[in-house]
């Protein structure tokens, strides 16, 4: 298990030059994870495609695994960003509307980048062991939880803490095991449907079951 002083950065950058430095390492990392394997991914080989020398990826980075936890907060920070992009605009429509939007972010965030995503998830327990991610993961928590209150004639009565959980857990392995098993899961859209479905009867009522019910022409009289 990774040790909490194998992936503090050294140092934080603080100069525009030292923070572009840090972020070309980073990126490195992805080119390497994605394209050559983790095995391939020592520091050596890092700092080589970034265009570097090892000497300066010492100097913010204490090794490998220190550029792998960067690189996962990074890839949590732009997920956050998109669902909080995506669901903002859906906060006023209604329950399905705002479900969909939610699992459609985190389906494209996963379809963009597969393989890395596969990488950094064999990794990702690892790395957890040691540090979490408290921040990004509260967000994402406060998020979903801020999209029920919103919708609270639209679901049933629950532990808005709880099934912020819930969901979030759901939403996220599901689209990230489809990354890492079926990626075709991603592309044709019949993964978020059914990951819409599940949800949108955890948290409340089918909006079509009503229309169903509505419409539902009662049968006839036994004539027998």
């Amino acid at each position: 298990m990774a040790t909490q002083a194998s992936i503090f950065p050294r140092k934080t950058p603080r100069q525009r030059r030292s923070i572009e430095l840090c972020e070309t390492l980073i990126e490195a990392t992805a080119r390497v994870l994605r394209d050559e394997g983790y095995e391939a991914a020592n520091t050596n080989r890092i700092a080589e495609v970034a265009g570097v020398s090892v000497g300066s990826l010492y100097q913010y980075f204490p090794g490998k695994e220190a550029l792998l936890y960067a690189l996962l907060q990074r890839q949590e920070r732009r997920q956050l960003d998109l669902l909080t992009q995506r669901l903002s605009p859906a906060l006023n429509g209604d329950l399905e509307t705002l479900v969909r939007s939610a699992v459609q972010a985190l389906v494209d965030f996963y379809r963009e980048d597969p393989e890395l995503a596969r990488v950094l998830a064999e990794q990702r327990r690892h790395l957890m062991g040691s540090r979490s991610l408290p921040g990004s993961e509260r967000a994402f928590s406060d998020l979903i939880q801020t999209a029920l209150r919103t919708q609270s004639e639209q679901v049933r009565r629950l532990d808005v803490e709880v099934a912020s959980f819930v969901i979030q857990r759901t939403v996220d392995a599901l689209t990230l095991e489809a990354a890492v098993r079926r990626p075709d899961f991603l592309k044709d859209g019949r993964l978020a449907e059914e990951i819409v479905q599940l949800l949108v009867r955890y948290i409340g009522i089918y909006p079509a079951d009503l229309s169903e019910q509505a419409t539902r022409r009662p049968l006839p009289p036994d004539e027998g």
